[in-house]
């Protein structure tokens, strides 16, 4: 397919960026910072994360594209005074170090809480979280016909970007983390490693075509930040837009109420597609009302299909979790190190979330018509069960049979 660019986007972009920008459509204003350039800006970041408060230290995420508010955000009606019926979950949270914990109940917010020297303007760094967003806005270009199916081979996007041996990738794929390409190698922790170029560095959508191709498409689940990079890619291509304006147009700014930032590689670069969506609690909490069908947004149909179990891994959908089937550990690869105590099945079996690092949530509950909103601290051991059943047995008797 023929590539396009914005021409907004400086000529140093080409290096950045792969695929197209619509020429005529301009870009979202960003935040820059006066930075040295390629090599040295990795080695400024490297030296100078906020290690254990990449949630919290929002200032150390520069540059940042802004997405404007809306003129009129989704509406948060407030509930009558709770009475301390979520006496329970506030002390979690406020164990937790959390910034906020919101509780939304059948059309209105029950529970607005902020920890210390945190408000409704407290923004925070949502680390994976991002990729349940990019899902939506992957349905969203279903809905507008910028994507046919997600069936497509990613190669119909991307053209010849990596060799598939053992199989054509295809936008499915990458959304239900089954891609085949490989992981990090661990324990690499270097300028040169390939996960750390892909968070610090300056050119990250080359960097995540470097992923090599190592299982058949669709036969293991593995959580890699490489899928919703090539994802955002994908995106970027069929709309012919600037994921950071597509995002806007479509979704921002018709529910936040307040700007909300994307981390940029670079000025001129891409945004990162896997994490470091900055945004208020109260605007996750409009994100999940999204999911749930508030606001017109997104079709029963769309909503279904990231939802739905994948083939891979049925506690998983489209870059989008699922409470069930419940396991004691949730695992983001097969026998991996690394996974998210559950300490009990939850409440409700439709319980759906996006996960961000150290117990960033938005837990989303149909059958309750039920969104809880977690930001704060990142919590190593974080128990995905506790919080979101110590509200759930807070609701109403009528709304937990």
């Amino acid at each position: 397919m023929q590539m396009r660019r914005e021409s907004a986007r400086s000529a140093g972009g080409a290096r950045a960026r792969h695929w197209a920008r619509l020429a005529a459509l301009p870009a979202l204003p960003l935040m820059l910072a006066a930075a040295p350039a390629g090599d040295d800006i990795l080695a400024e970041r490297l030296r100078t994360a906020p290690s254990g408060r990449l949630a919290l230290d929002v200032d150390w995420f520069k540059p940042l594209a802004t997405l404007p508010a809306a003129a009129a955000p989704l509406a948060l009606a407030s509930a009558p005074d709770d009475g301390g019926r979520f006496a329970k979950a506030v002390a979690l949270a406020e164990a937790a170090q959390s910034t906020a914990l919101l509780v939304w109940h059948d059309g209105a917010l029950w529970l607005e809480h902020y920890g210390p020297g945190a408000d409704a303007a407290t923004r925070t760094q949502s680390q994976s979280m991002h990729k349940s967003v990019l899902a939506m806005m992957i349905a969203l270009a279903l809905e507008d016909g910028h994507l046919a199916s997600i069936e497509a081979p990613v190669s119909d996007y991307l053209g010849d970007w990596t060799p598939q041996p053992l199989g054509i990738i295809r936008i499915r794929h990458l959304l239900e983390m089954a891609s085949g390409l490989a992981l990090p190698p661990p324990g690499e922790t270097g300028p040169d490693a390939f996960a750390v170029r892909l968070f610090h560095g300056t050119d990250i959508a080359a960097v995540a075509r470097e992923a090599v191709q190592v299982k058949p498409p669709g036969a293991v689940f593995e959580y890699n930040n490489v899928n919703p990079q090539l994802l955002l890619a994908v995106l970027e291509a069929a709309t012919g837009m600037a994921y950071e304006d597509y995002l806007a147009r479509r979704l921002w700014r018709r529910i936040a109420e307040a700007p909300g930032g994307l981390w940029m590689d670079r000025a001129d670069g891409t945004p990162h597609g896997y994490c470091c969506l900055i945004a208020s609690a109260r605007d996750w909490l409009r994100l999940g009302l999204v999911l749930m069908g508030e606001g017109d947004l997104l079709p029963r149909a769309r909503r279904d299909a990231l939802l739905a179990p994948s083939a891979a891994n049925p506690a998983y959908g489209q870059l989008i979790w699922r409470g069930s089937p419940w396991r004691p550990v949730r695992n983001y690869r097969p026998n991996g190190p690394f996974g998210v105590r559950h300490s009990a099945p939850y409440l409700a079996d439709d319980t759906f979330f996006f996960d961000g690092y150290g117990g960033q949530r938005v837990y989303v509950v149909p059958s309750r018509r039920l969104v809880i909103v977690r930001t704060g601290a990142e919590i190593a051991d974080w128990d995905d069960a506790a919080l979101a059943n110590a509200v759930i047995a807070a609701l109403p008797p009528e709304q937990t049979q």
